[in-house]
């Protein structure tokens, strides 16, 4: 290699020097070239002989550390070989040792087999000397200690039933207060009562005389058709429209809309055809808000038109001035929370719930006849829901006994829904007996001299005789009183029962 490298150095310089020398350009000193030619082949040796001795350090470098890692792997070798030696007599030891535990168990095992069988032998010794003695056999004492502690355990039972009764009848009470009172706190719904009229915008003046006619014929044909009342002096570019059936009202909400919208003079057969228009729009409003209130309160089941057109005419249907539609879907709310929080089936108290007054759309029309709660029986047998549903939704008011808990479940939030301030609206005369019984009632007991029904009847005051009745009589007195009230009279909210008893001393000076 290093001979290689010389002469490729010195072909080079060779043929350097012959260029310079063909080349004309100058006139060429022999003696110099030479020096430069021989100068030039010295460093090309010089350096070969460096590159020589480099390439023999790089070697003998090579070579040391190949055997240094020669020896360092002959080295890991060996401590391998010892490592694997000493795992192999140490699982070797291992094993003559579990040996030795295996054998040392089975004598043990055969001891204790042995230590048994004695054990056994001494029990059944034991027992005939004891039976022996008792002069009873070994069953005959079984069954006498089972017969003992069954009945130990029944009257241990008996007592925890009782403590267990006791301490949930405490709670009971309080538990289901607070339950009632956060379920109505998170219900947010809008006024569910209803007014009996309703006011139609008349654009011209000249309108109101053409809906009556020349004679009357157009409005008495009106009022013929729809069972309502129509007044029009109430209020200026006004009519009022009033029916205790807010179905026929709509009717006639929209016959007469149709009628002042129509450019044609109104007329009998003009009436006529409104009304018939308006018939047909409102069967198909019924249905639509039927369908919208199944789909509000998520039911996915799915109903038989007809019967989503009877859940719609709830819209229209009215009791003490509460909406039934929006009265049954507050009750479907209420009774949904109340199910979740005691675990219960809570699509049985949804449907429940919100068919619990279905009856009341129909049993108003005529050849209709029974209770809305055994109307609403038969259309939900007719429908096909479950007997835990129909149960549940007729029970409220009693027709039969609540057997389910679903049953109660729909029953309170009845009675919450209706009984909610504000939810209904009250007659005057059924309030003027209210306020009568509430005064009457605290007369019939001894010492009373009267009563008075005070706020609304809110709070009731009772006037006693001083002679009669001692302060002590007092509390037991208003206790009576608020229970006589609990029982007998219905009333929203609670009465506060004020018993007083005044004495006066008078004296003269002499």
């Amino acid at each position: 290699m290093e001979l290689n490298i010389i002469l490729l150095v010195t072909g080079l310089l060779a043929g350097f020097i012959t260029g310079e020398v063909l080349t004309p350009k100058k006139k060429i000193n022999i003696a110099e070239t030479r020096h430069k030619a021989d100068k030039t082949v010295e460093l090309a040796k010089e350096k070969a002989i460096q590159i020589r001795e480099k390439a023999r350090m790089q070697t003998d470098e090579a070579r040391t550390k190949t055997t240094e890692n020669s020896k360092t792997y002959e080295l890991f070798l060996k401590d391998l070989e010892k490592s694997v030696k000493i795992k192999e007599e140490a699982s070797s030891k291992r094993e003559k040792r579990l040996e030795e535990l295996k054998l040392q168990a089975a004598q043990e095992d055969e001891k204790l087999i042995s230590i048994q069988k004695k054990h056994e032998e001494i029990k059944l010794d034991q027992v005939k000397t004891l039976s022996s003695k008792a002069g009873k056999s070994v069953e005959d004492v079984k069954d006498q200690l089972v017969k003992s502690f069954e009945e130990g355990l029944k009257v241990e039972n008996v007592d925890k039933l009782k403590r267990l009764e006791s301490y949930y009848g405490e709670i009971a009470e309080k538990y289901a207060k607070n339950m009632i009172l956060e379920t109505m706190q998170r219900v947010a719904m809008d006024t569910s009562t209803e007014k009996k009229n309703v006011q139609i915008y008349v654009p011209k003046d000249g309108l109101k005389a053409e809906l009556v006619g020349r004679t009357g014929e157009n409005i008495k044909e009106l009022e013929s058709l729809v069972e309502v009342s129509i007044v029009f002096n109430d209020f200026p570019d006004t009519i009022s429209v009033s029916s205790y059936s807010l179905l026929q009202r709509h009717i006639a909400e929209i016959a007469i809309t149709r009628l002042f919208e129509s450019r044609r003079r109104i007329d009998v057969k003009m009436v006529q055809e409104a009304v018939k228009f308006a018939t047909a729009e409102v069967d198909k409003d019924v249905y639509k808000l039927g369908l919208d209130a199944i789909k509000k309160l998520g039911i996915k089941r799915a109903f038989h038109p007809d019967l989503v057109k009877i859940i719609g005419r709830l819209y229209f249907r009215t009791s003490y001035g509460q909406n039934i539609m929006r009265h049954s879907m507050e009750v479907t709310y209420l009774a949904n929370m109340i199910s979740d929080e005691l675990g219960l089936d809570g699509e049985t108290c949804r449907i429940a719930g919100f068919l619990h007054d279905l009856g009341k759309a129909i049993d108003q029309d005529p050849g209709v006849t029974g209770g809305h709660d055994f109307i609403t029986k038969e259309l939900m047998t007719k429908y096909g829901f479950s007997e835990d549903e129909i149960h549940a939704a007729w029970a409220h008011h009693e027709s039969e006994p609540a057997r389910t808990p679903e049953a109660m479940v729909i029953k309170a939030a009845d009675a919450i829904s209706a009984g909610r301030p504000g939810a209904r609206q009250e007659s005057i005369g059924r309030y003027i007996e209210r306020i009568k019984a509430l005064e009457e009632i605290p007369s019939r007991f001894n010492g009373v001299k009267r009563a008075f029904a005070i706020s609304a009847g809110r709070e009731v005051r009772v006037l006693v005789d001083a002679q009669t009745l001692k302060d002590e009589d007092l509390a037991g007195l208003a206790k009576t009183v608020a229970e006589t009230i609990e029982s007998e009279v219905g009333y929203p909210g609670k009465v506060k029962i004020n018993v007083i008893r005044r004495t006066q001393t008078s004296e003269y000076t002499r």
